[in-house]
Formats: structure tokens, C-alpha cells, sequence
């Protein structure tokens, strides 16, 4: 199961692992204005339409996107709210305005979106984990941790932004 610990550190009886460290980038849409740059930096999103999930799905994330956006000076309005990942990327698609969101969502979208390298912001890339309940004893879990760790999402940036 792949969310927050939010929800499970006060619920005990869940074990977990932290996940490679992937970056944020911008989602846009292929028509968008922004969509041909590679690269941008936080303060050339300011005035910007944003789509954001639900704070509830990751707190940490959600906190730290509004708060370095702010200090960065940039406003923004937040266009539409998406219950799901996939609703937040959909209302993307639909150009209804521009998300921030771990790079590794790429594969999750259409190819009517682009991801966009947020430059200068290295520590504002996302560390996700991986909770499951600690009496599963389901060997996958133990693949599944060290597949998950072989892949370094920061490595692999250049092609993954293609």
C-alpha cells in the first residue's frame, strides 16, 4: 500500500521503508504556455492556475509544495481539487491548470501532459514510503522493497523528463 504515514502512526501493528528519493516536477498540458521549457524554476509559476490532490493523501508533500511556493513569492490559485492522483492529473489534462507531483506519476499519465523539471530545488523532491501491516507475510514485499530501491529516480531523470 503506497500513502502517507499520516494516516497509520498512531494505528500501530504497520512496518515500512522509505522509498528512493524522486523529484518534483510540474505537470502542464501538451498545449499549455509553459509546456516546451525542460526546466523552470519555482518563481516562474507565480499567477499560475494550480491542480492539487487532497492535502489529506500526503500532508508533508502538500505542506511543503504551498510553503516553499510562498516563500518563493508565488501565487497561486488553486483551480480544482482532485479526490484521486489520477482526477488531479485528468483535470491537468483537461487544462484546467498545472500540478506539482513526484516525476515518477509520468507513467501514470496521458500523453496529453509533459513533465517539467523544477530546477534549484533539489531539497523539495519527494520521499515517499511504503506501509503495509507487519503480520503480512506475503514474500512479495521483500522484492518489492529491494526492486524499489534499485531504481534511483534521480539517476534516471534525464530520461524520464523525455
Amino acid at each position: 500500500m503506497c500513502c502517507s504515514k499520516f494516516f497509520f502512526e498512531n494505528l500501530g501493528g504497520f512496518d515500512s521503508f522509505d522509498l528512493p528519493t524522486i523529484p518534483t516536477c510540474v505537470f502542464a498540458p501538451i498545449d499549455h504556455v509553459l509546456a516546451g521549457q525542460k526546466t523552470i524554476r519555482l518563481e516562474e509559476l507565480d499567477g499560475q492556475r494550480f491542480v492539487t490532490t487532497l492535502r489529506e493523501h500526503s500532508p508533508r508533500f502538500y505542506d511543503g509544495m504551498v510553503e516553499r511556493c510562498h516563500s518563493k513569492g508565488v501565487n497561486f490559485e488553486i483551480a480544482a481539487v482532485g479526490n484521486t492522483l489520477d482526477a488531479t492529473l485528468m483535470f491537468v489534462a483537461a487544462g484546467i491548470g498545472i500540478t506539482l507531483l513526484p516525476l515518477c506519476l509520468k507513467v501514470c499519465c496521458s500523453e496529453e501532459l509533459v513533465p517539467i523539471e523544477v530546477s534549484g530545488e533539489e531539497d523539495f523532491d519527494y520521499q515517499g514510503e511504503i506501509l503495509w501491516k507487519k503480520e503480512n507475510q506475503n514474500p512479495a514485499l521483500k522484492y518489492f522493497k529491494k526492486a524499489a530501491n534499485a531504481f534511483d529516480f534521480l539517476q534516471q531523470k534525464e530520461t524520464l523528463f523525455q
